[in-house]
């Protein structure tokens, strides 16, 4: 039986994850490899799935879903079933969103939720799927039953991070390398510990070294990581960071990448926590990385706040990380979240005063809203508006030139989805 295509969808939200996932199938042996298309936009996703179903029979239609994406998803899976005869498109989700809500991502019409990580559940998925065989003894599924029923296949077991590359650089779609998965900390808003465990796994040294020298020779000179903690490598990602392992990474990065290439590290994609930036670090960043900015996920101002989401820093952690960050030569990007559930005005007030005392001394701060995520102990929290406080502090960092991001844009978001979207089990 011939191989489906497979046909991504590849919004640049979610090409991140696509590239770890079309990555694993070229890494992949035993099969033939399937012909795989990344489709940008819903217009060339509506085209070229109709098109492919007639050429090679059958599409494996695949999409990574955060929740901001999730309904317009299940409209477009809904207008592809009807231009496509049954039975010759599988309609998969993968990513957060589809982890965390497994029964209401089946509900929005697809075939197929993926659990967890992607890699080795994706491929062995193209490999029963291209052969004819059944879905069941597939860890890591949540599949389709009748009448609406949802059959979970089991749990896997987290993957070894250096035996899947984190791109997919046959077809060249490169990207940041995802140094690190997971987090012990299991913040109630965040899907990070629930969605890919609260055991920090690691690629190795050697591993992230062979990525680079991929992206040198595919032409990329800007070398970007993902990972929640970039101080945290090479530790278990609590306590603080290991200077020796951060300067043996990074001087093993610089080494593989030729000249005039950057690095860049504790910036977007990825972030540090507050406990752990020490002069030492950031003096690691001054030396080998090209960055000017860090990225500090401080998330409250308030003691009551950061207790109650078991960040495991204090608030002095983050004047001392700011401070370590400025004196350093590092602007710190402070990330902020209002709305919180249990929220109380005393709490808003002190993470106002924060966000001014930081901006003060020469801090950006990064202002999020709430946002009920599925998978988290708080999936099923609403998401509210930002309260006039909050609105004249984000008035006053706007004139002070001290606010980054588009926040109209993030309640919005947060609102629709939190309305959207019923809790999770």
């Amino acid at each position: 039986m011939p191989a489906p295509a497979i046909a991504f969808f590849y919004p640049r939200t979610v090409r991140y994850g696509i590239n770890a996932v079309a990555g694993a199938l070229e890494a992949c042996g035993g099969f033939d490899p399937p012909e795989l298309h990344f489709l940008r936009t819903e217009a060339a996703l509506l085209e070229c799935v109709p098109a492919l179903a007639a050429a090679h029979g059958r599409v494996i239609v695949a999409f990574s879903l955060l929740s901001t994406l999730a309904p317009r998803a299940g409209a477009l899976v809904a207008e592809l079933r009807r231009s496509v005869p049954a039975g010759r498109l599988l309609f998969v989700a993968g990513g957060p969103h589809a982890g965390g809500d497994p029964a209401g991502t089946i509900a929005l019409g697809f075939d197929v939720a993926v659990v967890g990580e992607g890699e080795e559940a994706f491929r062995e998925l193209v490999r029963a799927w291209g052969e004819g065989g059944s879905l069941d003894g597939i860890a890591g599924l949540a599949l389709s039953g009748p009448g609406g029923a949802v059959r979970p296949t089991g749990r896997r077991a987290p993957i070894d991070l250096d035996a899947f590359p984190s791109f997919a650089a046959a077809h060249h779609k490169l990207g940041p390398i995802e140094i690190s998965r997971g987090c012990p900390f299991g913040c109630p808003f965040c899907q990070t510990s629930y969605h890919l465990g609260r055991r920090m796994r690691h690629r190795s040294a050697a591993s992230i070294a062979r990525h680079v020298a991929l992206l040198a020779a595919n032409g990329v000179r800007d070398v970007r990581v993902i990972t929640p903690n970039a101080f945290a490598w090479g530790t278990g990602g609590a306590g603080g960071p290991e200077p020796a392992r951060l300067e043996e990474l990074l001087a093993t990065v610089r080494e593989a990448l030729p000249r005039p290439g950057r690095i860049f590290f504790g910036s977007f994609p990825s972030e540090v926590r507050p406990e752990f930036v020490t002069p030492e670090a950031v003096a690691l960043v001054r030396r080998y990385a090209a960055n000017t900015m860090l990225v500090i996920g401080a998330q409250s101002g308030s003691p009551a706040q950061l207790e109650a989401l078991g960040r495991g820093h204090c608030v002095d952690d983050v004047r001392r990380a700011v401070g370590h960050a400025v004196r350093g030569g590092l602007v710190p990007y402070v990330d902020l979240i209002f709305g919180l559930p249990g929220e109380r005005e005393e709490d808003r007030r002190l993470s106002a005063a924060l966000a001014r005392e930081l901006a003060a001394a020469g801090a950006v701060i990064h202002v999020h809203a709430f946002l009920p995520l599925p998978g988290t102990p708080w999936a099923g929290e609403p998401a509210r508006p930002f309260d006039p406080l909050v609105r004249r502090l984000l008035s006053e960092l706007a004139a002070r030139r001290a606010l980054h991001g588009d926040w109209r844009r993030k309640q919005e978001e947060a609102l629709s989805c939190g309305a959207a979207r019923r809790p999770g089990p």
